[in-house]
């Protein structure tokens, strides 16, 4: 059989690396199917890395200007332990 994943299930792990999709692929090469994925959906989940992770920036330098702001640093900082 052939199983076709859709856009949402990529982008709900981009890196395919919860014990779900653990479970899922082993299950997958057990069962003797084949995965594919269509050019649409790896351009769909592309842009949605994209979308997350230029608003993670985003959120980060809110952050880190909030944290000058509340320690008056001028400089630009990032967060450390």
């Amino acid at each position: 059989m052939m199983i076709v994943l859709d856009t949402n299930i990529l982008v709900s792990n981009f890196n395919m690396t919860c014990s779900t999709f653990k479970v899922f692929l082993d299950g997958l090469k057990d069962a003797g199917h084949s995965l594919f994925t269509l050019h649409i959906v790896v351009d769909e989940t592309i842009n949605k890395y994209r979308e997350s992770l230029y608003k993670l920036r985003q959120d980060e330098e809110k952050l880190n200007s909030e944290v000058r702001r509340l320690t008056n640093e001028k400089r630009d900082s990032t967060f450390s332990e």
